[in-house]
């Protein structure tokens, strides 16, 4: 699971992208408004690359790790998509640098 989250001010979105190895899909959002509910905590609904929608959580643990939780509050009707909704659950994360603005390494 890579993410990103971006603050501009007041302003935080976030962006994250899970890529499946049995099936060689990538569940994707990108540039999300997150709403801050707390010093370390967020909140968010969206909807994937795939159609299905979601809402989740993000927790910063300290300044190196971090969790999100994703939860599916409803299923695409395609067959794809409904393969892809099985990444949703929830991560721990860990630090890492990015390679480049839009391209994580981790």
């Amino acid at each position: 699971m890579d993410v990103i989250l971006e603050q501009k001010g007041n302003i935080f979105s976030l962006s994250f992208a899970n890529y499946m190895p049995d099936s060689g899909q990538v569940l994707e959002v990108d540039d999300l408004p997150i709403k801050r509910i707390g010093i370390s905590d967020f909140k968010f609904r969206f909807t994937d690359n795939w159609g299905n929608k979601g809402q989740g959580k993000l927790h910063l643990d300290n300044n190196d790790s971090a969790e999100i939780q994703l939860n599916e509050v409803g299923r695409s009707s395609d067959d794809w998509g409904k393969n892809a909704s099985r990444q949703y659950g929830t991560y721990k994360l860990t630090k890492a640098a990015c390679t480049d603005a839009e391209t994580p390494s981790h």
